[in-house]
């Protein structure tokens, strides 16, 4: 249940299996306006088992899965949840990139779920301070006519440096300029390795703020073609989404910067799609051709139990 999946990952926070919920709702064709209806019925749901631990129209196996999530949230969770998805289906109706407003809404739900309960505690505090439960910090007047005097800023006497003192600073610092450097650039790779630093690329997307880039680059590998190209390959195979989206100029250049940046020099990045079922299918194919190409007139005939008669032409 493609519905219960994406509300369990944004209460638990699972950025990567809310994404890959919603590639498998958008490969199946369904309609986004009404999925996100059923994602806001459901939420509803959870929330009226949390208060009444009674819920309608589902089957003993998806209330015990109700039952599950509701123990791992609160009201205020699921109410903001609820706000937020109906928020999300205002958005869709006036716009037609539909799409990259749902995956993008769901991710900033994923990250901001406790948002409400932050508010609630901070309205709580001002209340207690209109009411008189906790007292603001005391401040200290100075008397009339009495000027505090400015702080004077502490003097740093610094040792003269000697002759001999600048030469061991210098010969101090080259070398650890230069452990920096090589700390920082990785060792080339050969045709086919695998770039063993590619998850710190991930997290500097992620660092810099880039969480749609870093999503959707979520269990793929980057591979050596050449001295100067790394190909980004997704295993479980590229959607067209995904595609057109990491193939826009800005994401390119973001990916390209943090892997020239990894490696010390420009490098070039091109995107793979590898299909690891289809590949599967295609070997087993090829095997049971090669099989039957090998069968000889005995192997096909011998469990026949037919005898067979060579007759040698004069």
């Amino acid at each position: 249940m493609y519905v219960h999946s994406i509300i369990k990952s944004v209460i638990e926070k699972n950025i990567e299996k809310a994404l890959q919920s919603i590639n498998e709702v958008l490969e199946e064709g369904k309609d986004l306006e009404n999925f996100l209806w059923e994602m806001i019925k459901h939420t509803k749901d959870i929330l009226m088992y949390k208060v009444s631990k009674k819920v309608e129209l589902y089957n003993d196996e998806e209330v015990k899965e109700i039952a599950e999530v509701a123990e791992n949230v609160s009201k205020d969770e699921l109410i903001n949840i609820v706000y937020k998805l109906s928020e999300l289906e205002n958005k869709m109706r006036l716009s037609s990139q539909k799409t990259i407003i749902f995956e993008t809404e769901i991710i900033k739900l994923c990250m901001n779920i406790d948002i409400l309960g932050l508010e609630d505690r901070i309205s709580n505090l001002e209340k207690r301070l209109e009411n008189g439960e906790i007292k603001p910090a005391q401040r200290i007047e100075m008397p009339s006519g009495v000027v505090q005097p400015a702080r004077q800023p502490e003097k740093v006497i610094m040792p003269k440096e000697t002759p001999k003192t600048q030469e061991a600073k210098k010969q101090d610092v080259t070398p650890k300029k230069e452990e920096k450097a090589q700390e920082v650039k990785a060792e080339p790779l050969q045709t086919g390795e695998k770039m063993a630093d590619w998850p710190k690329v991930l997290g500097k997307l992620k660092e810099h703020g880039k969480v749609m880039l870093y999503a959707n680059l979520i269990n793929t590998e980057a591979v050596a073609l050449d001295d100067l190209t790394v190909s980004i390959r997704f295993n479980g195979g590229l959607t067209a989404f995904g595609k057109t989206f990491l193939e826009k100029p800005e994401n390119m250049n973001e990916i390209t910067k943090e892997v020239s940046m990894i490696f010390g020099k420009p490098m070039h990045i091109k995107l793979e799609s590898v299909d690891t079922k289809a590949k599967k299918v295609e070997k087993a194919s090829v095997e049971q051709e090669t099989k039957v190409v090998e069968e000889t007139p005995e192997d096909i005939l011998g469990d026949l139990d037919i005898p067979i008669n060579y007759i040698e032409e004069e």
